[in-house]
């Protein structure tokens, strides 16, 4: 439990909770690993903005998050690939504008983590 966590302080979370999908212990180091993983704060900030509303463009998770646009796409990138955010592409004349919403399995991992968080009082 003394393992450092992102922010470079001594995580609760480290090795000791869980909070899968059903709030329930981790049965694998993956799943604290996954739940470590969604603790860096601009994926943090943006699945959680994203489980609270239907859909977003970068501009709105902007604005909400104080992120900027670089750390926006790195955090939407991470989440894509492991399924917790889905992203498309609209056209509006010669623009593009990328659209994001949280997949079930994301909501459900965010509540999760929170759920783990609460527990430990933060």
């Amino acid at each position: 439990m003394s393992a450092a966590a992102p922010g470079g302080g001594a995580s609760p979370v480290d090795g000791a909770v869980g909070g899968g999908a059903t709030g329930e212990v981790p049965a694998t180091r993956g799943a604290v690993d996954r739940e470590r993983e969604l603790l860096v704060l601009p994926r943090f900030k943006v699945l959680g903005f994203l489980a609270q509303v239907e859909e977003s463009d970068y501009a709105s998770i902007a604005d909400f998050t104080g992120l900027s646009v670089p750390d926006i796409s790195r955090a939407v990138g991470f989440l894509d690939d492991r399924a917790l955010v889905d992203v498309r592409k609209d056209r509006n004349g010669r623009y593009a504008r990328t659209q994001v919403r949280a997949t079930d399995d994301g909501v459900r991992e965010f509540r999760a983590l929170l759920a783990t968080l609460r527990r430990y009082g933060l």
